[in-house]
């Protein structure tokens, strides 16, 4: 059985680089994460555009990705450590941020 096509990128790397421009000058880039499909999407573009500004000869910005744990309903926590696990996979720095469980 011959191997699979690997499945193009969604986003070229000039429109990843026009998705982060307002940011691109900046050293240090914080994303507040949640674990949803879309905050994760833009994890995955936002280390896409620092490997691109590694293969071209600039400085990295340093990404960290924030998490609050709104501690609202139970799990929330470990949805947090899940984000946790991703960020480290792609070699990120993750910060969760405990939220303060207010009475009604």
């Amino acid at each position: 059985m011959p191997a699979a096509e690997p499945t193009p990128p969604l986003f070229s790397e000039d429109e990843i680089k026009e998705l982060f421009a307002p940011v691109a000058g900046e050293a240090h880039v914080a994303l507040a994460v949640s674990g949803g499909s879309d905050s994760t999407a833009l994890v995955h573009l936002a280390h896409r555009w620092t490997q691109q500004h590694g293969r071209a000869g600039e400085s990295v910005p340093k990404l960290t990705i924030l998490t609050v744990d709104h501690r609202l309903r139970p799990g929330s926590a470990a949805e947090a450590q899940t984000v946790g696990e991703w960020a480290k996979e792609l070699e990120l720095d993750q910060v969760i941020l405990p939220g303060r469980k207010t009475s009604p």
